[in-house]
């Protein structure tokens, strides 16, 4: 977490480099933004009310594609994701375009029923799907790119080999155990508690050979962010 910083964009003088405007609010789209070049030239950007396109040199894609469809497969990678075999209620919250060492990434930060998620979006063979979708516990509204967690998944660390437990009292929560070495453990929660993880995660604090219980937490890569909405 500690390597991770923020890089803002270069802006050009010239004028076919020209950012025309960023967000005047958080409830409207931005302003059209002309081509923009980010990540030392690794990306180009340019978005408009309706729509983004971009190219990544080091994934070598490119993508136009409407803020309406953007939303729409982010939804059903979500729905995808979590097997949410039901209507839902899908809001988007904000957008941003990040430029890394591993590529372009469209980011998307959105609420879907009563909980919000952070996608992290790319483009392979032409079709867009997700680097990872992370639901938000913690909601920081002053930054750019949101991360969020693994959902469902809960790390327990052990005090010692000689003290893992196997939680049996909690197999009601629990669909699956993974001992990642001898002492760490990825607990996997049934579907039907999406959105109960925090709870869970204090009550497995609670056991008396237990280190530190926290969640499966993505990181994004270090890399220029802009905000698009």
């Amino acid at each position: 977490m500690n390597s991770r910083r923020y890089l803002l964009p270069r802006y050009y003088s010239v004028k076919k480099f020209i950012l025309l405007g960023l967000l005047c609010s958080s409830k409207l789209f931005a302003k059209d933004i002309g081509v923009l070049e980010l990540g030392n030239g690794a990306c180009w950007l340019q978005a408009s009310k309706e729509q983004i396109k971009f190219a990544s040199f080091n994934d070598k894609t490119s993508l136009s594609l409407t803020y309406k469809l953007l939303d729409f497969t982010n939804e059903m990678l979500i729905q995808e994701k979590l097997e949410l075999n039901k209507k839902v209620s899908y809001q988007a919250l904000s957008y941003a375009f990040h430029c890394s060492g591993v590529g372009a990434s469209v980011i998307v930060k959105a609420k879907v029923d009563d909980l919000s998620y952070c996608s992290w979006l790319y483009v392979n063979n032409g079709k867009v799907e997700a680097r990872n979708i992370g639901l938000i516990i913690d909601e920081k509204e002053d930054q750019i790119l949101c991360e969020g967690v693994a959902p469902l998944e809960i790390l327990v660390g052990f005090k010692g080999p000689d003290q893992v437990e196997d939680f049996s009292e909690f197999n009601s929560y629990i669909a699956k155990r993974t001992m990642i070495s001898k002492t760490l453990m990825k607990i996997s929660l049934k579907n039907e508690f999406l959105g109960k993880e925090q709870s869970i995660l204090e009550d497995l604090k609670k056991s008396s050979g237990v280190k530190f219980v926290e969640f499966n937490n993505y990181q994004y890569p270090i890399g220029e962010a802009l905000e698009l909405k």
